[in-house]
């Protein structure tokens, strides 16, 4: 205790006031791959075909989160590190690939920015990766959202999946108490 007041205790039940660290990490990857074929400049919400890693060797640490239609909750309120590994295949020059994190801190449905990655000049017939991340503080799981959308400039660019390894997946750790 300090000036009277119980900072932390150990009892035969544990050990309170000690925040214990990183207490969640999840992982969920693309199972098929999506054809980004809308070129009336719309983002196509990344909402279906998702599925937590399950392959041998793979696993989650009290994976919690959850998704509807692409929109993602957070099971407990925190600070959060959102990783995004986006892997794509074009067969014709296309002049970008845009993957954006958009979320939604106050419920309100605005979804701002908060993460991009924007692959341009690429030459037909080849793959294309790339990285972003983002912290976000949750600090109410009702009203803070998370969304993932892509598009492109062509018509044969697709985001790569597969059921059985990460090609474009999605990791969520929480790294602590907001």
């Amino acid at each position: 205790s300090t000036g009277g007041v119980e900072r932390m205790a150990i009892t035969n039940s544990g050990v309170t006031g000690i925040t214990p660290g990183i207490t969640m990490v999840d992982q969920w990857r693309l199972t098929t791959h999506l054809a980004l074929n809308d070129l009336s400049g719309n983002h196509l919400v990344i909402g279906s075909n998702l599925e937590r890693v399950d392959s041998v060797g793979q696993t989650t640490l009290n994976g919690g989160m959850t998704h509807s239609s692409g929109i993602w909750t957070f099971p407990e309120t925190g600070i959060y590190k959102v990783e995004v590994v986006m892997s794509a295949v074009t067969s014709s020059d296309t002049n970008y690939v845009d993957v954006q994190m958009k979320y939604d801190f106050d419920g309100d449905g605005t979804y701002v920015d908060v993460s991009r990655i924007l692959q341009c000049g690429i030459a037909g017939n080849s793959y294309t990766s790339g990285y972003m991340s983002s912290l976000l503080d949750v600090d109410n799981t009702a009203n803070c959202k998370l969304l993932i959308r892509a598009r492109t400039s062509d018509s044969t660019t697709t985001i790569q999946g597969s059921s059985g390894y990460n090609r474009t997946y999605f990791t969520f750790t929480r790294l602590g108490d907001t």
